[in-house]
């Protein structure tokens, strides 16, 4: 289980306000709440005339929740307060490998055109190289981590006579039609990426990258009605999966994106995809 913080703006204004806080402070209210048909804790704290929240009284309502909230994406936590505000890590990372596996699959390309790159310098994502390895021709996979690969990559050989090529310079994916980057990473090498680079975390890229991050989902149907004020969907639904173990949310495909300041859909991507590879075929 998790708890939600949502937050409310007190009627309460100038000394007068303050006064009433020390005599009759708002306690933060807790309840149960259901969604997907498990159960989660939902906070509501009203913050006081002082333009602060009361994070003592927070801390008692979350009780053992309190390692795993929910917060507003706009809230800061003050220093030493012990929340520990959830991120949707993992969660992201499946959304991001169902999304590249749907543009690898709708994108009118020749199967052998459709060369997939992942970028994981650290070795943490072996699992979404699997998933990337069913849906392309090739995987190349940029890495500082090529031990941890190495098996991975002579058994994906052997079994489906799926080449997974490792590199450590970021220019061996400029070929890549489509590429998945789901933590941060930061290169000075100077690129010319072909395919689109989909982010789950912050990309510090130079030359010509297309970078599609902070990617929008819905709340499904089956979430029902009962949904807190404020929360960023992506860091719901990952708590529901990752808390709660509501597994069929790794299948939701987001509306879209934004490349810099623009709004791309899922269509988008792949049209750009499709752009990109008929220009290239047309160059050679």
């Amino acid at each position: 289980m998790f708890a939600v913080l949502q937050t409310e703006e007190t009627r309460r204004a100038g000394i007068f306000g303050r006064l009433l806080d020390r005599i009759k402070p708002l306690r933060a209210e807790s309840r149960m709440a259901e969604g997907f048909g498990t159960r989660y804790q939902q906070i509501t704290a009203v913050y006081r005339a002082t333009g602060e929240l009361d994070w003592e009284d927070i801390l008692q309502a979350a009780g053992g929740n309190r390692t795993r909230m929910v917060l507003p994406r706009g809230l800061e936590l003050p220093e030493g307060v012990p929340i520990q505000r959830y991120e949707p890590t993992l969660f992201l990372e499946q959304v991001l490998v169902h999304t590249a596996a749907q543009i690898l699959d709708k994108c009118r390309l020749q199967p052998y055109r459709k060369v997939a790159g992942l970028i994981d310098w650290e070795g943490n994502y072996l699992s979404a190289a699997h998933r990337l390895v069913m849906h392309s021709s090739v995987l190349k996979v940029l890495t500082g981590s090529a031990d941890r690969y190495e098996t991975f990559a002579r058994q994906m050989l052997e079994l489906y006579g799926a080449p997974v090529v490792l590199c450590d310079r970021l220019e061996s994916l400029e070929e890549s039609v489509l590429i998945l980057s789901p933590g941060s990473f930061c290169s000075r090498e100077p690129v010319c990426l072909q395919g689109p680079v989909l982010a789950g975390g912050e990309q510090q890229l130079a030359g010509r990258c297309q970078v599609v991050d902070r990617f929008l989902l819905s709340y499904p149907p089956a979430l029902g009605q009962d949904i807190p004020r404020g929360i960023a969907p992506i860091d719901l639904l990952g708590a529901f999966y990752e808390h709660n173990g509501i597994r069929e949310l790794e299948q939701l495909l987001p509306a879209g994106g934004y490349c810099g300041t623009n709004l791309v859909t899922l269509s988008d991507i792949i049209a750009y995809v499709e752009e990109k590879m008929i220009k290239q075929t047309a160059r050679s």
